[in-house]
């Protein structure tokens, strides 16, 4: 906007820090550029030629070109004298201090030391006393030490002035002058020239001139200081703060767009050239040392943005509203008894969601996943249902126990495990280990090849199944791992835990218990069990069977019973007895028809 507006030229030693962020707000470019370079210490003023004019930043005195000496004359009637010359010569004091101490605070090193101060050279004993302020405006301590120094200076720069008078023409602001001629304090010193004001009267020597003046056509007014003081520019330039928080969209690259801080972009409303602020701090519920809360606003929500302090360099996202834009997840004031926390599946149209519904008589807690949802329990879990419980699993169900396991019912319990008999087989196939192996000797001594096939099967998975329950005991351990490990990683061995389940259970219709060590069961008054096809019982070491009353076997026109009474009976179409060793017989009376 000011390429034409004239030569600009910077002549600056120092070095100056690269700004991260920095806004023009609710100010004037004047005001804007006197502010940032009082901020640093450096000083501007113009140099005039004949067609040519130049604005000088500068931070050192050499940059101030100099008008050479000019003498003092306080006597009256010199004023006609051809060197131009000063009349009046007043010094002033200002109260200023020399010790300045400051600090601040930067979010990416909380603990680090930030405080500062620095003593300067005041020759009066007040000039000691503390000049504190907040926040210092610098990032490190390093950078504080010097904005400290430069706080000391630019007090220091403000100490002593000079108020003359004089008809020196050529003396303008940020010109150099030397003071010679009658002695006044300070003869032979260089000064700077602060500000200048020119008075011309033209009709002093004219007829009806005015009778108060002495004939002088021109009149100057000076402020000067010691070239020997620091040349920094008072910090008087008030910056414009902002008055009460406001909102902004945010914006960046993608739909979800945060640093390693979590801070995110935003654009403010006012700002006519779209521009994006710096990387934002967004307010958490909680922020803990790896815990609290995380919430990061995705593009194209409107935030709430406060500043520190009413700086508009330093914004804050400290909440989300709601626009015409982006509705509400239920309809209101339809679900006003509703809250909820849903979130938006990134580059998708799912979302996860906790929400509570506080109708009287409607109460619900609702919860959605999306995909999968992952608990960890340290201790131990309780859970009481008052009345119904129901769940449904629509594929495959894994429960492992490390110890024991205890389930009382107090009514009936009906278990239903349904598919087709013809799978029956390979599905069992792929899921015992041990017992099969018993269930294969146990066959052969039976004899029927039928069985004999089921319990070969039976037997051959064994390796497979013990190898594939402790791959899904490691795999369910580590899907509940650390909450650092992040949701792909989860989402990932939370598949291949739902194929390990397809793989050991290809079939429906299948049912297994294995129990390591010892297994009761008390039954008060009935037990049933009907198998439609084959049952294989084998035992490694011994087997007994108490009946109280009555044992009963029948096998189509076969029949084994035997009493309480000591009476055995067994019928039978045909008896075939077949000893590789000795038969005895031994009875009071033996009856052979």
């Amino acid at each position: 906007a000011y390429a034409d507006a004239g030569a600009l030229t910077v002549e600056l030693a120092n070095d100056y820090p690269e700004l991260e962020y920095t806004v023009q707000y609710r100010e004037s470019d004047l005001a804007f550029a006197c502010r940032m370079m009082e901020r640093h210490g450096i000083s501007y003023h113009f140099r005039h030629a004949d067609g040519a004019h130049e604005m000088v930043l500068t931070d050192q005195v050499e940059a101030h070109d100099s008008i050479g000496a000019r003498p003092f004359r306080p006597a009256e009637g010199h004023h006609q004298e051809e060197i131009s010359h000063f009349r009046a010569w007043r010094p002033a004091r200002r109260i200023t201090t020399g010790a300045i101490r400051l600090t601040d605070y930067n979010f990416k090193a909380p603990v680090a030391a930030m405080e500062t101060d620095h003593l300067g050279d005041a020759a009066y004993e007040q000039g000691q006393i503390e000049s504190f302020d907040w926040p210092g405006d610098y990032l490190d301590q390093g950078r504080g030490r010097v904005v400290a120094e430069l706080r000391a200076q630019g007090e220091r720069g403000q100490d002593r002035r000079f108020e003359a008078e004089g008809d020196i023409v050529a003396l303008g602001a940020g010109l150099r002058v030397t003071l010679s001629g009658d002695p006044v304090p300070g003869t032979g010193g260089e000064y700077m020239c602060l500000s200048a004001r020119h008075s011309y009267t033209a009709d002093n020597y004219g007829s009806g001139g005015s009778d108060d003046g002495d004939g002088r056509a021109y009149d100057g007014q000076y402020v000067l200081m010691p070239v020997e003081a620091p040349l920094l520019p008072e910090q008087k330039t008030a910056r414009a703060d902002v008055r009460g928080p406001q909102t902004a969209t945010v914006v960046g690259e993608g739909e979800i767009d945060c640093d390693e801080y979590g801070r995110i972009l935003v654009r403010f409303h006012w700002d006519l050239d779209e521009a994006w602020s710096m990387r934002c701090r967004v307010s958490q519920s909680w922020a803990g040392a790896g815990w609290g809360g995380m919430v990061i606003p995705r593009i194209g929500m409107e935030v709430v943005v406060e500043f520190l302090d009413g700086d508009p360099d330093k914004p804050l996202v400290t909440g989300c509203v709601y626009n015409g834009t982006h509705d509400r997840p239920y309809v209101l004031p339809a679900h006003k008894t509703k809250s909820v926390l849903r979130s938006d599946s990134h580059k998708s149209t799912g979302h996860n969601e906790i929400s509570f519904e506080d109708a009287t008589g409607e109460e619900v807690m609702f919860l959605h996943a999306q995909k999968d949802q992952m608990t960890r329990i340290l201790n131990n879990r309780g859970a009481r249902i008052e009345n119904s419980s129901v769940e449904t699993v629509g594929n495959n169900r894994l429960v492992s126990t490390g110890n024991n396991q205890q389930e009382t019912i107090g009514g009936s319990l009906n278990r239903t495990v349904g598919g087709q008999l013809g799978s029956l087989f390979g599905a069992v196939g792929a899921v015992a280990a041990a017992g099969g192996q018993d269930a294969l000797a146990g066959s052969e001594a039976v004899g029927s090849k039928a069985v004999t096939a089921f319990a070969a099967s039976f037997a051959a998975a064994g390796a497979a199944i013990e190898a594939a329950a402790g791959s899904a005991r490691a795999r369910f351990d580590a899907a509940g791992n650390h909450r650092a490990v992040g949701g792909a990683e989860q989402a990932a061995r939370t598949d291949s835990i739902a194929s390990l389940l397809s793989d050991v259970m290809p079939m429906g219709g299948v049912m297994m218990t294995m129990v390591e060590k010892f297994r009761s069961d008390t039954i008060g008054l009935a037990r049933t069990e009907q198998i439609g096809a084959y049952k294989n019982t084998s035992v490694g070491h011994t087997m007994t069977v108490n009946v109280g009353q009555e044992f009963l076997i029948n096998c189509g026109k076969s029949k084994f019973v035997m009493d309480a009474e000591g009476n055995v009976t067994i019928i039978g179409t045909k008896f075939n007895f077949t000893a590789s060793g000795h038969v005895q017989i031994n009875g009071k009376v033996i009856d052979l028809n």
